[in-house]
C-alpha cells in the first residue's frame, strides 16, 4: 500500500495537523484539548468507509460512484445516527451542523478520489475492501474514544482502547488483525 488515507486527505484538503490519540491520552483527555473538528470528521468518514467495505454490496457501491459523483450518502453510512454524529463533532469545534455536515460531504468525496487514484490499475470489490483493510489501524489510532464511533457503527471494535496501542508488538498484532478483518 503506497498511502496512508486519511494523512493524504488531511494533505490534499489542508486541514490541520492528525494527532494520535493514546490510550493514555484518553485516560486523561478531561485535562487535555479535544482533538480539532477536522480530524474528528476525517475519521468519522474514514471508519464509515471502511464498515461499508465489509460487505460486497458496499464494495460495489462505491466502484459504481464513479471520480466526480458522491461515495455514497451520508445517511446510507450512518442511517437514523447522522444527526448524533455531526453533533457529536461539533463538540469538537464550534460549527453550523450545516457547516459540519458539507465538510463530511467534501472529506468523503475526496477520500472516494484517493481510493480511485489509487486503484486505478486494479479496481475490484476485493482491491477496495483490502485497501480500506490495511487503513484500519491508521484510522483507529486517531480516534477519540469519546467520540463512540464504534457504537455509531455497530462495530464495538473501533471504540476497543487498544486499538490505539503502538509498539513492535502491538504494530505486529493489528497487521495480523489487518489481514483477517
Amino acid at each position: 500500500m503506497a498511502i496512508q488515507l486519511i494523512e493524504a486527505v488531511q494533505e490534499r484538503l489542508g486541514l490541520p495537523a492528525l494527532v494520535k490519540i493514546t490510550p493514555e491520552e484518553n485516560e486523561a483527555q478531561k485535562e487535555l484539548p479535544k482533538a480539532s473538528l477536522h480530524q474528528v470528521a476525517l475519521v468519522a468518514v474514514a471508519g464509515a468507509l471502511y464498515k461499508i467495505t465489509r460487505t460486497n454490496e458496499g464494495c460495489v457501491r462505491l466502484l459504481l460512484s464513479g471520480k466526480n459523483a458522491n461515495w455514497l450518502t451520508l445517511e446510507e453510512a450512518y442511517g437514523t445516527h447522522l444527526p448524533e454524529v455531526i453533533e457529536r463533532i461539533n463538540d469538537y469545534g464550534i460549527a453550523d451542523a450545516a457547516v459540519t455536515e458539507q465538510l463530511l460531504r467534501d472529506i468523503a468525496h475526496t477520500c472516494l478520489l484517493i481510493i480511485h487514484e489509487e486503484l486505478t490499475t486494479n479496481i475490484s470489490t476485493d482491491s477496495i475492501r483490502e485497501f480500506m483493510s490495511a487503513q484500519r489501524h491508521n484510522i483507529l489510532i486517531y480516534v477519540p474514544t469519546d467520540l463512540q464511533l464504534g457504537k455509531l457503527l455497530k462495530d464495538k471494535v473501533m471504540d476497543d482502547e487498544t486499538n490505539h496501542m503502538e509498539g513492535p508488538v502491538s504494530n505486529f498484532m493489528h497487521k495480523i488483525e489487518n489481514f483477517l478483518s
